[in-house]
């Protein structure tokens, strides 16, 4: 469970930022 559940929350750790800068760099990017 451990195993498995260390990784997630890795991979969690670091798509949160990204997906925020991505939504933010969407924002402000003009809508094609």
């Amino acid at each position: 469970m451990n195993a498995f559940l260390c990784p997630l929350l890795l991979i969690q750790n670091v798509t949160s930022p990204l997906a925020i800068f991505w939504r933010w760099d969407v924002q402000q990017m003009p809508m094609v």
